[in-house]
Parts: structure tokens; C-alpha cells; sequence
């Protein structure tokens, strides 16, 4: 791990906007990052989080070039 400190799932949804109801809708679809289960906690650590976004903004670049 590079130190940073794992986001809690309001964390993340914190950080790029977006609501938990979202957030349970892209798990249930599999499009949610990896999650890591500490006792009764739920944490995204920042590898996961980092394999998450690279993945889709991969797949957006992707799409972008397909309709251009």
C-alpha cells in the first residue's frame, strides 16, 4: 500500500459526487470498486479505488472514440 489512507463507501461518494443509492446501483451492476470488509466496516483501499477509475476511464476514452 502506498500510505494513503482507505475511503469509507460515503468517502468515495464524497469525493467524486455521487450518492450511496448510486454507489449500491453500480455494485448490484458489478461496475463499483473492490471492496475490503474490516470487522464491521466496508473500506475501498486506494489500489482498489485507483483499478476503479483507471477501468472506467479506460472504457470512457474507449466509447469517446467509437461515436467520433
Amino acid at each position: 500500500m502506498n500510505g494513503a489512507p482507505c475511503k469509507t463507501v460515503q468517502q468515495l461518494c464524497d469525493y467524486y459526487g455521487f450518492s450511496k443509492p448510486l454507489y449500491y446501483a453500480l455494485k448490484k451492476k458489478g461496475l463499483a470498486p473492490a471492496e475490503l470488509k474490516v470487522g464491521n466496516r466496508t473500506v475501498i483501499t486506494p489500489e482498489a479505488e485507483r483499478a476503479w477509475v483507471e477501468a472506467h476511464t479506460i472504457h470512457a476514452a474507449a466509447n469517446a472514440q467509437e461515436t467520433a
